[in-house]
């Protein structure tokens, strides 16, 4: 029987809508099992990963990315596992640091991915496509955990209207945003002078960086809230943000979402990998964007989460080299089109209700405490010999 599940995840979305509703699910069903957490070495990590799961009655013990790298390298075994008691969960990240624990201490190892094809060897892999998004698991009936005046308290909005902008959870991103942001509203502003913006922060950026940004760029054109509830959301007439979880978040929530990919400059453009690298030397970076926007340019297929998810364009997006008057432009004819926004919700329902009988989290969590009924794929040791 399990008793002590491994967690390993990274940066902020993973922790936010991939952990999260894991560990609801466990709160609820499986009030016993204790789960460490392993937060693996992520260049785009906010920092404040750590803090967020620390408070989580879920659970027992976080490891930060230096106590993972130690804990997992270290030629000791100190930690408390074992094969019969304990089971590892790959949650995003660096794979290598879950897979040397399971073979040193020989414990079952699964996986969760977003992607039809995983990287990771392990006993199980529990693809997006075959059983849901956590992500929208963890969504699940957030429009009704406040009501619409307390949001609206909350989010200091005067008007009926308000267009909502994301800047991002990590801290590259959000320091690339908010200029950009910035000289947006402004354009807007000069021919729709009542045009409401309120500018949500995330959670794990911190409060330094926001006053830095604010002392540089200046925010008075916004309302700024630092959000922790994904119900902040539910009142936007349109939410405006760039690359990542946050347009699949809005979508299934089932609110209209523009996404923006400004290649101008490489402190936008985040990259993983050898790429990472050359973009971070001072004579290659300009180099770098110029070919990355070259071949971003020619790529058919979608740049936001929920229309690589749906392989269709549930919500627009405008990704190239633009100024943030075209920008302005493009946000204000959707934002002043009633008829538009109302074909993206329309669009944006269908796609939700045809996925809302999935519970991901329930599935991931009672299979792994059923291990014995489900029929193992392969020892992770001998995948790693082949």
């Amino acid at each position: 029987m399990i008793q002590v599940l491994c967690i390993f995840t990274n940066s902020p979305g993973e922790v936010s809508f991939w952990v999260l509703p894991i560990l609801g699910y466990i709160e609820s069903s499986y009030p016993n099992l204790s789960v460490d957490i392993f937060l693996t070495p992520d260049p785009y990590a906010s920092g404040r990963e750590y803090d967020v799961m620390k408070t989580h009655p879920a659970v027992r013990h976080v490891y930060s990315p230096r106590q993972t790298r130690r804990a997992v390298l270290s030629l000791k075994k100190s930690l408390p596992y074992d094969a019969e008691t304990t089971a590892v969960l790959f949650l995003g990240g660096y794979h290598r640091y879950c897979q040397l624990l399971s073979i040193r201490y020989r414990l079952t190892l699964y996986g969760y991915s977003q992607y039809d094809r995983i990287r990771l060897k392990c006993n199980r892999v529990f693809y997006r496509h075959e059983i849901g998004d956590l992500m929208a698991d963890a969504l699940r009936g957030v429009s009704q955990e406040d009501d619409q005046d307390r949001v609206r308290k909350r989010l200091c909005l005067n008007g009926d209207r308000h267009c909502l902008f994301l800047p991002g959870s990590k801290p590259a991103l959000f320091r690339a945003a908010i200029p950009f942001y910035v000289d947006l509203v402004r354009h807007i502003k000069e021919r729709h002078v009542d045009f409401s913006a309120v500018l949500l922060v995330s959670p794990f950026i911190g409060e330094d960086l926001v006053s830095d940004m604010s002392a540089e760029h200046g925010l008075s054109d916004f309302i700024v809230v630092n959000n922790t509830f994904s119900a902040d959301l539910c009142l936007a007439d349109l939410v405006v943000t760039p690359p990542g979880s946050s347009t699949a978040i809005s979508a299934y929530l089932g609110v209209p979402v523009v996404m923006l990919m400004p290649l101008n400059s490489p402190d936008g453009i985040l990259f993983h990998g050898p790429l990472r690298v050359l973009l971070s030397l001072p004579f290659l970076n300009r180099l770098t964007v110029l070919v990355a926007r070259f071949v971003l340019a020619r790529r058919k297929k979608w740049f936001a989460l929920i229309n690589k998810i749906a392989s269709a364009e549930l919500v627009p997006e405008l990704v190239g080299k633009f100024s943030a008057t075209a920008a302005a432009e493009f946000v204000r004819s959707i934002f002043y089109a009633i008829s538009e926004l109302d074909r993206i919700r329309i669009r944006l329902a269908e796609f939700n209700l045809k996925r809302a009988s999935r519970y991901p989290s329930r599935t991931i969590v009672e299979s792994i405490m059923n291990s014995g009924i489900d029929e193992a794929l392969s020892d992770p040791i001998s995948q790693l010999s082949e």
